[in-house]
C-alpha cells in the first residue's frame, strides 16, 4: 500500500497519483474526494493531485464506457492535474481485445 500522507505530510511530493482504483463510479468519487480533501488540507495544490483510475486486470476489462465517462467527466470539473491509468496485462498472450482495440 502507498503511505502518500506520510509522504505529503514530510514534502516529499510533487505530484501526488493516488491509486483510486474502483469499479463503481460512486465508490471512485467517495474516494477521489476523500483524498483530494487530505491533501488540499496537507497544502497541496489540484495541479498536483493525479487520480490513479483502474481499467481491467489481465484479460478482464472491469470499468465500462459510461463508468469511464463519468470519472473523466468528475476529473474534469474538479480541475485536477490529470489522471493515470492501470491496466495490467499478460503480454504473453497472443492477443488481446479490449472493444474495437485490439493489444498484443
Amino acid at each position: 500500500m502507498q503511505d502518500w500522507p506520510t509522504w505529503v505530510e514530510m514534502g516529499y511530493v510533487d505530484r501526488l497519483n493516488v491509486q483510486c482504483y474502483r469499479t463503481h463510479f460512486a465508490a471512485y468519487q467517495a474516494t477521489v474526494s476523500e483524498s483530494w480533501e487530505y491533501a488540499a488540507h496537507a497544502g497541496l495544490q489540484k495541479s498536483q493531485f493525479m487520480p490513479g483510475i483502474l481499467l481491467g486486470i489481465a484479460d478482464a476489462c472491469l470499468v465500462d464506457a459510461a463508468t469511464l465517462d463519468s470519472i473523466l467527466s468528475f476529473n474534469a470539473e474538479c480541475h485536477f492535474g490529470g489522471e493515470s491509468f492501470l491496466y495490467p496485462m499478460d503480454y504473453t498472450r497472443s492477443s488481446f481485445s479490449y472493444g474495437a482495440t485490439s493489444f498484443l
